[in-house]
């Protein structure tokens, strides 16, 4: 059962992403399409004027087509541009939000800081810049910043008080799936072809208010490029609003698609669809509303709708829900602050934060670039013997005196561990790894191929293993069976 759910999900993450290129085309085609109506139209006004005598006139429509395309792209381009050089901190920091530093003795921000370490090693993410959003007390998050190495994931005081730690940590999932699928880049695309649309409408504003100026002018001449001036503007006017509000109607199905490719995501990394489910019914039960006054221009940003818009930029609450959990009742929950965080006398341990289940010496070991190294090694060695012998005389081949010596030191201890616990050390592990050069990563991997090759057969474990090395070396799909 629970596979067949899985499959299900990566279905809807494949459904998502091919709507998403679908409508990204039907995008392209109206600002095309954009051009094509104001060449029909002004050409119907030239005709009209006796300008021109046939409605096909090639030179005009070079000229429009040409000028039009050339004019929404330099537009779109400067859009984009400044929207791109604003990092996803600096969003964050505009709509409110305080960074958390990793060194954060909250009981809530080191939950909120656990959870997102959690999802980093999930979705092969480097952990990213943190924010709450203090003034906030709806329940929502969201992710901002265009390149990996500048995202940044804010999360509403709201969400904090008001999710059980699952809970918290499907959001935060469904906010790292959209730093690993590039949404960000993608909304800075389409605000930049809009911009290039509102651009066509203002240029039409001011050729009319040029028109208007002009029409004292006495000369037929004069009076007859007033005209077309007007003409040309009024046509501008009226196209470029009506193909605006397309543009956003087209932006706003993109993003519907995005979430519910998010939301399948965040099922991916969490393996817990319910707690998904239940984070978007407490929003139901409460609230995801914004206070922020630039909450509608980023709304498209957001784990929930943050405002109310005619656009909606998210799918309703109830379709989202049943996507995820086909047997929800159709009731809202109500907050699980009540629940979680209880006042009493005495503080009590109500943290669902694990306590660290590795000794401290190991986990040490691998926040190092070699212990990391010699922790993975390690793990994947076999422990039979005349296997063994070969591995390790690899590893002493491929790799540097210190790595090796880390490894035999950590030996017994790291094979002391159930399977479980060694892979949660790989888990540890993988932050670092990703902080070492292309050159070490294909290193690491080389190495890691050569001892699995030693080591023979595949198991469950193995399968494991490679997706968490694998993700953190950014080692391709097809080469993680390979160790």
């Amino acid at each position: 059962m629970q596979s067949s759910r899985n499959t299900d999900f990566f279905e809807r993450q494949s459904r998502a992403r091919n709507a998403t290129r679908c409508l990204v085309f039907w995008f392209a085609l109206a600002v095309l399409g954009t051009a094509g109506v104001i060449y029909a139209l002004l050409a119907w006004a030239l005709v009209a004027a006796g300008e021109i005598r046939n409605f096909w006139h090639t030179e005009i429509f070079v000229g429009v087509f040409g000028g039009t395309l050339f004019f929404v792209g330099i537009a779109s381009l400067f859009k984009s541009a400044s929207l791109a050089n604003a990092s996803g901190a600096e969003i964050a920091r505009e709509l409110g939000g305080v960074p958390v530093p990793q060194s954060a003795q909250g009981e809530r921000e080191r939950r909120l800081i656990n959870v997102v370490r959690e999802m980093s090693i999930a979705s092969g993410v480097p952990f990213p810049k943190l924010f709450v959003l203090k003034d906030e007390s709806g329940i929502n998050a969201f992710a901002a910043g265009t390149r990996g190495n500048d995202a940044a994931i804010a999360v509403s005081r709201g969400a904090l008080e008001k999710l059980s730690r699952d809970e918290l940590q499907a959001v935060v999932g469904h906010e790292f799936s959209h730093i690993l699928n590039g949404d960000m880049r993608m909304n800075v695309r389409l605000c930049g072809w809009i911009f290039g649309l509102v651009m066509i409408s203002l240029l039409g504003q001011i050729l009319l208010r040029f028109g208007t100026l002009s029409s004292r002018s006495r000369s037929r001449d004069s009076r007859n490029a007033t005209l077309f001036v007007v003409v040309a503007g009024l046509v501008l006017l009226v196209v470029g609003f009506i193909s605006q509000i397309f543009a956003q109607i087209i932006q706003a199905a993109i993003s519907r698609h995005r979430e519910r490719l998010a939301d399948a995501s965040a099922t991916q990394f969490t393996r817990n669809p319910i707690a998904l489910a239940n984070a978007l019914a407490r929003i139901g039960g409460d609230t995801s509303r914004l206070e922020s006054p630039r909450a509608s221009e980023f709304a498209h940003f957001f784990f929930a709708s943050g405002v109310s818009a005619i656009f909606a930029t998210h799918p309703p609450l109830e379709e989202r829900i049943r996507a995820l959990n086909p047997n929800w009742d159709g009731r809202f929950l109500p907050p699980y602050w009540e629940n979680f965080f209880r006042k009493s006398p005495e503080p009590q341990k109500t943290s669902a934060v694990p306590e660290p289940s590795l000794p401290a010496r190991l986990r040490e070991l691998a926040g190092t670039p070699d212990g990391a190294r010699a922790a993975v090694f390690t793990v994947l060695m076999t422990d039979s013997p005349a296997r063994n012998n070969a591995q390790a005389e690899r590893l002493l081949h491929t790799e540097t005196n210190r790595v090796f010596k880390l490894a035999e030191t950590h030996w017994d201890e790291i094979f002391a561990l159930s399977p479980e616990k060694r892979l949660e050390l790989a888990e540890i592990a993988a932050p670092t790894l990703r902080t070492l050069s292309d050159a070490e990563r294909r290193s690491i991997a080389g190495t890691l191929r050569d001892l699995a090759e030693i080591g023979g057969n595949t198991s469950d474990f193995k399968r494991r293993f490679s997706d968490i090395v694998a993700r953190a070396l950014s080692v391709k799909t097809a080469e993680r069976r390979r160790f």
